[in-house]
Order: structure tokens, then sequence, then C-alpha cells
């Protein structure tokens, strides 16, 4: 009777080949499609707070939520606290439960990206022109009430925000009409690939791919945040086209 053959030495080491290919080709692909599920988890987050944005405005006579700037603490702003890298801030659920927006959104999930690994409890900011009280921009217009808002589809509300900058939940936009302002202090984030989430007035949200990282004042993704942030407060609008 013949003994049972096994593989030989070049067999078994042309299997592992096989696989570690296999997997190289697949891995990608799962990540890949694991950005894409937290994306669309992260649109649908964004949406829920925006939805939760309007129901505060329609039960307290069109009045936005204020984005508000600092340290803010509870119930003065859409979401009070302030991150820093040994804050316990950053892991505060009460914060957001009581702040102003909490009694219409209701689930601390939808404050932060899935695709967000850091411990932060948020990863959304609120644009500052929506009732901000950033006093050394007055140059530009900050949004008092949704009806202030000249285009509901064109000026952002909620963005996912970058754990490299986040501290309070104000996005800090840095306006110059010549789009060169000094710093930029905020910058979006990119989990899902190159793209981040971002919620408008007129209550839709949508993914944003951006160009560069970190964000700067002159390439388009800079361009972009002013000129869907604020506008002139002088009546004047933004120089060059319109990037959409």
């Amino acid at each position: 009777m013949n003994a049972k053959r096994g593989f030989t030495l070049i067999e078994l080491l042309v299997v592992i080949a096989i696989i570690a290919i296999l997997a190289a080709m697949l891995l990608p692909a799962l990540a890949r499609a694991k950005a894409r599920a937290q994306g669309v988890k992260c649109l649908n987050n964004v949406k829920q707070l925006q939805l939760a944005w309007q129901l505060y405005a329609d039960d307290n006579g069109d009045v936005i939520v204020p984005s508000g700037g600092g340290t803010p603490t509870t119930n003065q702003t859409w979401c009070a606290g302030f991150f820093t890298a040994t804050s316990t801030d950053n892991t505060n659920l009460d914060l957001i439960r009581n702040s102003l927006l909490w009694r219409y959104a209701g689930n601390t999930g939808i404050y932060k990206c899935p695709g967000d690994t850091t411990v932060n409890v948020r990863s959304m900011s609120e644009n500052c022109a929506m009732n901000g009280d950033d006093t050394d921009l007055s140059q530009f217009t900050f949004f008092k009430k949704t009806s202030s808002v000249p285009s509901a589809p064109q000026y952002f509300v909620f963005i996912d925000e970058s754990s490299t900058t986040i501290d309070n939940g104000h996005f800090r936009i840095d306006f110059n009409e010549n789009y060169s302002a000094a710093i930029v202090r905020d910058n979006p984030a990119a989990y899902h690939g190159m793209s981040g989430n971002v919620s408008f007035v007129d209550g839709h949200a949508a993914p944003r791919r951006w160009h560069a990282r970190p964000v700067t004042d002159m390439n388009p993704d800079g361009i972009w945040l002013m000129q869907h942030g604020s506008l002139p407060a002088d009546g004047t609008v933004w120089s060059g086209p319109i990037i959409p």
C-alpha cells in the first residue's frame, strides 16, 4: 500500500503565495467598502443634526441655534465643551445632553462620524457664521435667523471637523474678500478617503471631496469654505466664480 502523499514544500509555498496575493487584492477593496459604509452613516448623522437644527429654529422664532466660540458652557450653544489632548470634555456626553440642540437631537451618536477613531464624543461643528460671536469678523454676515440666509442651499451649517483642529463646536473660518486670511483655524475632516460630509440651511446634506490636507486659505477648499460660509456684510459679493 502506498503512503498518502502530502504537500511538498514548493506546493505549500505556492499556496501561501496565492493566499497572500488574494489578500493583497481583497483587503484594499474591503477597506474601501468600510469607508463607504462609514460615509453613508456619517451622512445620515449630519442630516439628523440638520433636522434638529431646523426644529430648534421652528420653536424659537426662526432664531438659529448659536454656534458660539471660546469655551461655551451648557445651555449657551448648540453643543458645549472644549476638546484638548488632556481635557475631560472629550469624553463627556453630558456636555451634549445639556446643550441647546439636545432636546431636538436626542441621540449622542449623531454628533460623531464613525470614521473618527479618537475618544472624542463629537466630530461635528457648526459654521461660525451661524449665529456666531466672532467680533473680529464683523465685516462679514453672521446669520441670526434662517430667513436671513439669502440662499439656503448654498450656505453650510454642520461640517465634520478634523480631530487635529476640533476644540469647541464652532467651525472658525477666517473670511477674507481676497481669500488671503492669515490662518485657517479649523480643518474639515476627510475620514472617507478625501471626503467629509456637510449639511446646508435648506436641510440637505452631501459629501464634499477635499482637494488637499490640510486646507489652506488660497486652495479651492479654503475658498469654498469662505464662499459657502458667509458673505461680505456690505452687500458686495465674493470676487471670482463661486466654487460649487
